[in-house]
């Protein structure tokens, strides 16, 4: 099935607007389904902690339930967390979702970027102390980006400084892009097509 993708638009944290629900539903037309687990996107981290998270658990819509509501990297300098889109976006805003289910670990210092290639990585947002991010179980918070009318394929969350609790852990239970694309994705069962 043939279906343009209209502008997604944030009215909330997590509402089912983004660019992630478009792709979980099928463009609104079937359940959620984490776009990670159907295919429709890949994501990649630089580690995924044993026993405290999995790739589709960075990017769910609801908080984690697994791994004792844990969803984070290993604590090292320099972690990472990247999704590849079946096609670029230009990118106007983003959600995230604290990975942690209490207090701990909550981002503070990260970069948002955009890539085409998965080599190259352009800075789109810059956050240092940044503490949008509660102090709290699976808070989220959003933030505008302005990549310069710039399309992308790939985007990451870069931990380039310690957390709120000191560590380096990337903890993050979530995400949702708000955006544009041009052009029409074919829905086919396990992947989106161009």
């Amino acid at each position: 099935m043939l279906r343009h993708m209209p502008p997604r638009v944030r009215v909330s944290d997590f509402d089912e607007n983004g660019i992630l629900d478009f792709l979980a539903t099928n463009g609104g037309t079937t359940a959620y389904v984490n776009p990670h687990t159907s295919g429709r996107v890949i994501v990649t981290a630089s580690s995924i902690h044993r026993g405290h998270g999995t790739a589709e658990g960075f990017i769910g819509r609801s908080p984690p339930t697994t791994m004792n509501g844990f969803n984070c990297t290993n604590s090292a300098a320099d972690s990472w967390v990247a999704i590849q889109l079946p096609l670029p976006v230009i990118l106007t805003m983003y959600t995230l979702r604290n990975g942690f289910p209490h207090m701990a670990s909550v981002l503070r210092n990260w970069n948002f970027e955009g890539s085409n290639d998965g080599v190259t990585w352009v800075v789109l947002r810059t956050h240092v102390n940044d503490a949008s991010l509660a102090a709290q179980a699976h808070s989220t918070a959003s933030w505008d980006v302005d990549s310069g009318g710039r399309a992308f394929s790939r985007y990451r969350i870069h931990s380039t400084g310690p957390h709120s609790h000191g560590n380096h852990h990337l903890a993050m239970g979530g995400l949702e892009l708000y955006g544009s694309v041009e052009g029409s994705l074919r829905f086919a069962p396990g992947q989106v097509r161009v």
